[in-house]
């Protein structure tokens, strides 16, 4: 990356987090822990930023969308091919394209049983971060993108149902609960329960959108309950708020997914993806 220089720089970190949707203590925390921003400065030490600062923030998101921790990403973006070279594996990719075809062709009960096999042969979290999420990544760009991601999410949680242990098997309190908010895809938080439960958690997972003030209820009502909440897109300043006070009142609420990955980066309560 060539760090801009005042004089070509025509912006702030303020312009940069409207362009990237990224707020500024985010931004500043890449730069402060990971290295990923190198802006220049001013005479006073006030940040500048240039259009190959919003490019490696785009860069960077589209690394955590695919499962990159952010320790890693900074010598992914640091190379001459960019993003492009994160290298994928052949088998996931030929899982895929088997499972694309079957979606496209209306072939439900080969996909069934290749969503078993997948599960069967494969950790769940690999089938999780290596398969499933560029999947449904890839078919957010389809023609029939509402159709299939529905019949895709639709064959998944059918899979869960028919393979979740039963409760006979499971312990009366649910070491975990994982549950989504607005607007993450009820597919994410059901492929999170799947790999919790196959690293012998005792997993209950919890269908649906739920609110910042739900999720407020539900860690009142279960004091004792441990709650994995997950949320993508980008928080506002009001839910960034909202939800540290509910890390700070709340020790066993743990979080995940894209919009929270922005927002507390490092934080010790995010899931781990190791």
């Amino acid at each position: 990356m060539t760090t801009p220089t005042p004089s070509s720089v025509a912006f702030s970190i303020g312009e940069l987090s409207q362009r990237t949707g990224v707020n500024s203590i985010t931004l500043r925390a890449w730069e402060r822990r990971y290295g990923l921003l190198k802006p220049a400065r001013t005479d006073k030490g006030h940040r500048l930023y240039g259009p190959a600062d919003v490019e490696r923030v785009v860069q960077a998101l589209a690394l955590i969308e695919r499962g990159v921790p952010l320790r890693k990403i900074r010598p992914l973006l640091d190379r001459e091919s960019g993003i492009n070279s994160v290298e994928q594996d052949d088998d996931a990719q030929q899982w895929q394209q088997t499972l694309l075809i079957q979606l496209e062709s209306g072939q439900l009960p080969k996909l069934a049983l290749n969503l078993q096999e997948l599960f069967k042969q494969y950790p769940a979290s690999w089938c999780r971060k290596q398969v499933m999420v560029p999947l449904f990544t890839d078919l957010a760009s389809h023609e029939a993108a509402a159709a299939l991601e529905a019949l895709l999410q639709a064959e998944l949680i059918r899979y869960a149902l028919r393979y979740w242990p039963q409760a006979s098997e499971r312990k009366k309190q649910p070491g975990v609960q994982v549950l989504g908010g607005v607007p993450t895809a009820p597919w994410r938080t059901l492929l999170l329960a799947l790999e919790l439960q196959q690293k012998q958690h005792a997993v209950q997972w919890l269908p649906g959108d739920f609110s910042l003030n739900a999720l407020q209820h539900m860690l009142v009502l279960q004091p004792q309950q441990r709650l994995l909440y997950c949320m993508d897109g980008v928080l506002n300043t009001g839910q960034e708020n909202q939800l540290m006070a509910l890390l700070q009142q709340h020790p066993q609420l743990w979080l995940q997914g894209t919009a929270v990955e922005l927002a507390f980066a490092g934080h010790e309560r995010l899931y781990s993806e190791a």
